[in-house]
């Protein structure tokens, strides 16, 4: 089965319950290129390149969640989300870059991929954008609706837009 029809059957079922899990996880193995186990996903989940994503075991990804690992033949747009993630609903992850430039008078856009790295129990509130080249560091917890532009530090709380820590902790 190829990953758009893979991505139609996942998001034609309801948000997960429990008589879900076990198709989710199913389904999830086969259109990641790496799922670990006790994956907990609520569709639907809209994903494009997923064969550049990669799930750490126990991740949860919350309903309505959007993943852009770019496309084409680039291997550098890549989104690897580490062990015990937690992803609230709506959020976005982006690993494409438009670069503008300009040649004579006429502006043109260079794709520039850049790969999301979600650390170790890192999490996500809901509504919230990541942009390409972040990495947001284990145990950081990012406030709902914040837009993350850089990388965050492990260990601390960080929340606006854009994204701006405002308290560590140990």
């Amino acid at each position: 089965m190829n990953s758009e029809k893979i991505i139609r059957v996942l998001n034609s079922l309801a948000p997960a319950g429990d008589t879900d899990l076990d198709l989710i996880r199913w389904l999830s193995v086969r259109l990641f290129a790496e799922c670990g186990e006790n994956l907990i996903l609520k569709p639907p989940l809209y994903v494009e390149s997923p064969e550049r994503i990669r799930l750490g075991h126990d991740v949860f990804i919350n309903t309505g969640c959007s993943f852009h690992a770019g496309f084409g033949k680039s291997s550098e747009g890549t989104i690897s989300i580490g062990p015990f993630v937690k992803i609230g609903p709506g959020t976005r992850l982006y690993t494409i870059k438009h670069s503008p430039y300009e040649n004579g008078n006429i502006l043109y856009t260079a794709n520039d991929f850049q790969p999301v790295v979600l650390e170790e129990r890192c999490k996500i509130g809901g509504g919230c954008i990541v942009l390409p080249g972040v990495v947001i560091g284990h145990e950081a917890i990012i406030g709902a609706g914040s837009v993350v532009t850089k990388s965050i530090p492990p260990r601390c709380i960080a929340v606006g837009n854009p994204c701006r820590v405002v308290r560590q902790y140990d």
